[in-house]
């Protein structure tokens, strides 16, 4: 007997009206962008850059059937147009991050995080992001999950959009070994986007003993604001060009040992 599927997020089960297609990069913003028949290649990669998977197709069929029309519509549509505008601001440079409120940081993390756990659970990656935190996500307005990290940055851009979901770590510490290793490789993640001049970043660590490290001026937190973290001083970072940019942020996120 097939097993029915369930919304990720509410887990109703995907029956009849309840079905829904959910475009991970929302279609207004692949309109801004300008986007929407650009060819892809999502691919699906270890970290020691072996290939698993690929798939070739237009940007605008990057798409999810894993959510519910009362998901797709209720919730998930509001927090568009709360930050539709804040986006095209920080996209374009109208507006800078350091500028925000507490409050539009706050709304800015959830809508990344919400296209970060439509993007894993829509393409051809690791799904390694706890059912869990799908479920907390979607009956918590107030917070993110636990363990649950948003930073923010921009650059000079030469590309409009592209993505990252690279579950590599730089952990430091006197105590790393294979286990240590393994650990993060399954339980944390990341997973980043950059959208013209701005590039996000969400992340997972929750491992005892360890605590993430971001770069000063480089990693600038959306969510939480404050809290336990380490940082470091990075002396090269690639700010024209769109590509490294993301990869340098993205994997300067480590863990360290507390």
């Amino acid at each position: 007997m097939n097993k029915l599927k369930r919304c990720v997020f509410c887990n109703k089960e995907l029956t009849g009206k309840q079905k829904s297609v959910e475009h991970i990069i929302p279609k207004w913003l692949l309109e801004e962008l300008d986007v929407k028949k650009l060819e892809i290649t999502p691919t699906h990669m270890t970290s020691d850059l072996k290939i698993v998977s690929q798939r070739v197709h237009a940007t605008e069929n990057l798409i999810s059937g894993n959510i519910c029309s009362e998901c797709n519509n209720g919730w998930m549509s509001k927090l568009e147009v709360e930050n539709k505008q804040l986006l095209c601001d920080l996209m374009s440079i109208k507006r800078e991050i350091k500028d925000l409120s507490d409050n539009e940081r706050f709304k800015l993390a959830r809508w990344t995080y919400k296209t970060a756990l439509t993007l894993n659970s829509g393409t051809n990656n690791l799904k390694n992001i706890p059912s869990k935190h799908y479920h907390d996500f979607y009956s918590n307005s107030l917070t993110l999950p636990s363990g649950v990290y948003c930073v923010a940055q921009h650059h000079h851009d030469n590309k409009v959009f592209s993505w990252l979901q690279w579950p590599i770590w730089s952990i430091q510490g006197i105590n790393i070994d294979e286990t240590i290793e393994k650990e993060f490789k399954e339980k944390a993640y990341k997973i980043s986007f950059q959208f013209k001049s701005l590039i996000l970043s969400v992340f997972y660590l929750e491992i005892n003993g360890y605590m993430p490290a971001l770069g000063i001026g480089i990693h600038l937190p959306l969510y939480p604001k404050r809290g336990r973290c380490g940082w470091y001083e990075i002396n090269d970072f690639t700010w024209n060009d769109s590509i490294k940019a993301l990869h340098e942020f993205h994997i300067s996120i480590k863990g360290v040992e507390i």
